[in-house]
């Protein structure tokens, strides 16, 4: 593709745009600033409008809100805000909507697990999984928190009054004129999503956890909060819903990120309890990989005498011979 730049947008909403040439350095990749304000909220009376999952509660509702762009990050990569260049623009048209389907998931039930660091975490998590799933599509879907957030989270939200209190929720809204289908992706979609989320999680440990094994300074978390939450006495059902297990690894790695864990001694490599599934299956590949060597080993030392008993038939014969010829020679000197 070729580079262009947006100018302006016409009155008939169709945008203007001029050929640039490319970047010395590469293409920038630019993330909007959004800020919505939320005017009215009001459930769907249709029917499965409101669905309760293992206590989260997943809404469909009518809203009338507006957007405003005040601005964009320009990035030399899609994430790297500390390089990255904050523009602020003027006149950027302001979007209205009214009575417009947005989706919210309603995390109260949870409780105190549910703080704010994990709610913001869980909210830009989502709109990086949004990049991936959606592609073209993407500036389209966002999920957003009520908050005035920082980069990395670059939308934020104002709930006016005669709203309900929603600090401990998380909006999809669609932001488009048109229907085009992703609150209903992202409804019916939850699980794997979620899922996806959980998967990079997991990642993201193991990957803090090998640096902190191969640096010289790193310290052992004593006794670290496990992201293994299948472990303890949780009934069945809550086992199976991905999206407590997901809440609880953004709350054990917050609690990482924050240092609450005493300071002990470095890690032992070779200890199996702080190998990851991965390492151990690459020591036991490495520990059947000598023991076949050792095998082999044993294997040729059984078949050397053998072969050094032949060698050593010859010399043992030569050995006779010279201890019968001075026998003879002393025989003949008596006679």
């Amino acid at each position: 593709g070729k580079y262009y730049e947006m100018v302006s947008t016409t009155a008939d909403n169709r945008i203007l745009v001029r050929r640039a040439s490319d970047h010395i350095g590469g293409r920038l990749s630019y993330r909007q600033m959004r800020n919505y304000t939320i005017r009215r909220l009001a459930n769907s009376a249709s029917m499965g409008a409101l669905k309760t999952v293992n206590n989260i509660d997943i809404h469909y509702q009518y809203a009338d809100f507006s957007v405003a762009t005040p601005g964009y990050w320009k990035l030399r990569a899609h994430n790297d805000f500390d390089n990255g260049q904050l523009v602020e623009v003027n006149g950027v048209p302001i979007r209205e909507y009214h009575n417009k389907l947005v989706l919210k998931f309603d995390f109260s039930k949870l409780g105190d697990a549910f703080t704010d660091s994990v709610r913001m975490t869980l909210t830009n998590l989502l709109n990086e999984a949004f990049v991936t799933l959606f592609a073209d599509n993407q500036p389209f879907i966002s999920a957003v928190t009520p908050g005035n957030y920082t980069a990395p989270l670059t939308y934020s939200l104002t709930l006016e009054e005669g709203c309900e209190s929603a600090d401990k929720c998380i909006f999809i809204i669609e932001d488009s004129q048109l229907d085009i289908g992703l609150l209903v992706a992202v409804e019916r979609n939850t699980d794997r999503i979620f899922q996806i989320i959980s998967d990079y999680l997991i990642w993201n440990d193991e990957q803090i956890s090998k640096c902190d094994r191969t640096s010289q300074t790193s310290v052992k978390k004593d006794k670290a909060v496990p992201f293994d939450i299948y472990e303890g006495t949780e009934s069945d059902a809550t086992k199976k819903n991905i999206i407590v297990r997901l809440i609880m690894r953004l709350v054990n790695l917050l609690k990482k990120k924050d240092g609450s864990e005493t300071e002990a001694t470095p890690a032992d490599p070779e200890s199996s309890e702080t190998l990851t599934p991965r390492q151990k299956r690459k020591a036991e590949r490495a520990r059947k990989k000598e023991e076949r060597l050792r095998k082999k080993t044993e294997k040729t030392a059984s078949q050397e005498p053998s072969d050094q008993a032949d060698t050593e038939l010859p010399l043992s014969g030569e050995a006779e011979a010279i201890t019968e010829t001075p026998k003879e020679e002393e025989v003949t000197e008596d006679v």
